[in-house]
């Protein structure tokens, strides 16, 4: 189902007119456009339809994807959550119901969910603890997506190069992943953090070429992923030289935050960025 007709989906169920949603924000030409996929709202213009539809972002976009998840899905995304959400309490309960499960993919859940833990306060594991499922990883020629996602989990404590042959290796078989839920799918979240750890390694024509890639993953109407594709971008200046230009960039990704409700979310990224820049 595409956006307009989500809106559209929406807006009839609450018994609302077109005129009714649309007044003081768009004309009604223009807004039926939108419900009939034919013009595409700006940010500012679908955030202040939702407003007026009376429906949160994360709402909205249950109902745009069909009120379904996958199991996997469902907990990548509640981990996913979690963890952007500074929650150690819900992790270390996730963790205490994984600890007792039999099942294969729990357990890997339950490593996830530990590297979650030990980051929120502040623990980065060294490259020589706990790497038996990584080192099992490096030697499988092929990754399902729960493969991907302990990769994702993982990268930040892998030597560059090693995360950088991996990545370059996923890019030529990007069929096999790039099934898509906007910038949190487990294709776009590896181009995001194989960005963001070359930025920090001062590898730039690297983190350049992946954000790149990043960018032509990107669905049309992916707020998300088009405001994170902004703040790499904005990195990236900043540290290659152009501060006035990135800065601004940087800003308008926590002004996209702040306007979804998302500070919880941005929060991390606020902080990476003026450890950068200090760094620098």
């Amino acid at each position: 189902m595409d956006l307009g007709l989500t809106i559209r989906k929406i807006r009839v169920e609450k018994g609302l007119t077109q005129k009714e949603v649309c007044k003081d924000i768009v004309t009604m030409s223009y807004y039926s456009r939108i419900e009939r996929n034919i013009s595409e709202p700006t940010i500012s213009v679908f955030l202040e339809i939702l407003k007026r539809l009376n429906i949160s972002f994360d709402e909205f976009m249950f109902i745009h994807l069909n009120y379904k998840e996958s199991s996997s899905d469902f907990w990548w995304y509640r981990l996913s959550d979690l963890y952007h959400s500074g929650n150690i309490e819900e992790l270390q309960k996730i963790n205490t119901i994984l600890e007792t499960s039999s099942n294969k993919n729990d357990l890997q859940y339950q490593y996830i969910v530990q590297l979650c833990i030990m980051r929120l306060r502040g623990n980065i594991p060294e490259p020589n603890e706990n790497m038996s499922i990584v080192n099992k990883l490096m030697t499988m020629d092929l990754w399902t997506s729960e493969e991907i996602k302990i990769f994702i989990s993982t990268m930040d404590i892998l030597p560059l190069e090693t995360v950088t042959v991996i990545v370059n290796g996923i890019l030529k078989r990007r069929t096999l992943y790039s099934k898509s839920k906007g910038f949190n799918s487990p294709y776009n979240k590896i181009l995001i953090n194989a960005t963001l750890l070359c930025i920090d390694a001062s590898q730039f024509s690297k983190a350049k070429k992946y954000l790149i890639e990043y960018q032509k993953s990107l669905e049309t109407r992916d707020f998300y992923g088009r405001a994170m594709a902004v703040y790499l971008e904005g990195l990236l200046l900043v540290m290659t030289g152009d501060s006035t230009t990135g800065n601004q960039k940087v800003t308008r990704f926590f002004d996209i935050c702040e306007s979804l409700d998302l500070n919880h979310f941005s929060k991390k990224y606020k902080d990476y960025f003026e450890r950068l820049t200090n760094k620098k």
